[in-house]
């Protein structure tokens, strides 16, 4: 885990965070400024970076199937038909989506 990472330092429960969901390998944690209600996002708990594309294929299947259970939640916990899933790690090179 990259010490400096803000993300792996909420992994690591150094910095506080509103947790709604967590398996082995991610976490789904509420969005400090959120630009719409119920904003997720969803961590690989190792530090992989913000470039997915370069994500061992194993991890990354596994990061859209931790994103997918994370959207089910959501629609059934804010009565939404639908949730979109944004993966662009810009503000933080920490794999998020």
């Amino acid at each position: 885990m990259k010490e400096d990472c803000i993300f792996c330092k909420i992994i690591k429960g150094q910095i506080p965070s509103a947790q709604i969901w967590e398996d082995e390998e991610f976490l789904a944690i509420l969005d400090i400024s959120p630009n719409t209600r119920g904003m997720t996002l969803v961590l690989a708990k190792s530090h992989h970076d913000s470039d997915v594309f370069g994500m061992p294929d194993d991890v990354y299947q596994k990061f859209w199937l931790a994103a997918k259970k994370v959207v089910k939640l959501l629609e059934k916990a804010l009565a939404v038909q639908r949730v979109a899933a944004v993966m662009e790690g810009m503000g933080v090179n920490h794999a998020h989506i």
